[in-house]
């Protein structure tokens, strides 16, 4: 389950790389592109997830429906 957050970022850095490619950038910026853009998505995700902690609102999630959880899942 916890893998589900990886094919997020697997799909960034290939849109990262098709995009690039297509802009005509070299392999060196694309890379430190794909690596800042990942890193600053992973540091905003867990901030967001410490933050819901902090605040205990982690009760919130319950009020998802099922379909929602399971289409992200």
């Amino acid at each position: 389950m916890q893998d589900v957050g990886l094919i997020f970022l697997s799909a960034m850095a290939s849109s990262i790389d098709t995009r690039g490619t297509a802009h005509g950038l070299n392999f060196d910026e694309i890379v430190a592109t794909t690596l800042v853009s990942t890193s600053l998505a992973t540091v905003i995700t867990g901030v967001f997830v410490f933050t819901v902690g902090r605040l205990k609102l982690g009760t919130l999630v319950q009020y998802l429906t099922m379909p929602v959880v399971g289409g992200y899942l």
